[in-house]
């Protein structure tokens, strides 16, 4: 989990904030919570767009886009 997270701050600037968490997220379900791919893919995405319009719209925060510059 250590080295997961680790890579995951490393992956943060460069992929953006939007596929590095959902990733992130996602490979952690899925060894936690195994056999519920679809549950886990949509918490991963849930929570990273919840978390992401909050940041973004409510507080005012500018978090990495990465590959997603156009979005």
């Amino acid at each position: 989990m250590a080295a997961w997270t680790a890579l995951y701050y490393f992956a943060f600037e460069r992929v953006g904030y939007p596929v590095a968490t959902v990733i992130y997220l996602f490979a952690l379900l899925a060894w936690f919570n195994r056999g519920r791919w679809w549950v886990n893919a949509a918490c991963a995405g849930g929570f990273t767009l919840a978390a992401y319009a909050l940041f973004t719209r409510f507080l005012q925060v500018v978090l990495p886009r990465g590959v997603l510059d156009f979005w």
